[in-house]
């Protein structure tokens, strides 16, 4: 398939992030919201950090995970719609390879728990 404008790309890309989210749902209908959860009190706690930052702290305390991990692309926007948090520029992701990922500044940043 071959991707003809930027417009296109981000429609294809939103349109992957609503599936993963709508399939993480339909596997545990109760997912988002303790996703969503998870992310607003790592904001709380973390004035800037990379969306990886979150999937794996929320994996290694045992959150779970989507099948498809753009299912948290899904629980990010909300986030920056319900102003938890604001793109921050780039970042780099050591598990993705030559491609950088977004860095976001919380805007509920409460201090550091250490």
């Amino acid at each position: 398939m071959v991707i003809h404008s930027f417009a296109e790309a981000v429609a294809k890309r939103d349109a992957g992030i609503e599936q993963a989210l709508d399939a993480a749902v339909r596997r545990d209908d109760e997912w988002a919201d303790t996703a969503y959860g998870f992310l607003y009190n790592y904001a709380r706690m973390h004035s800037t950090f990379e969306g990886w930052h979150v999937t794996q702290a929320a994996d290694r305390m045992g959150y779970g995970s989507p099948s498809d991990s753009r299912a948290w692309g899904g629980i990010f926007r909300r986030a920056i719609r319900e102003g938890v948090m604001t793109m921050d520029g780039v970042g780099k992701n050591p598990n993705r390879h030559a491609s950088v990922c977004p860095r976001y500044r919380s805007l509920v940043f409460g201090g550091s728990a250490a």
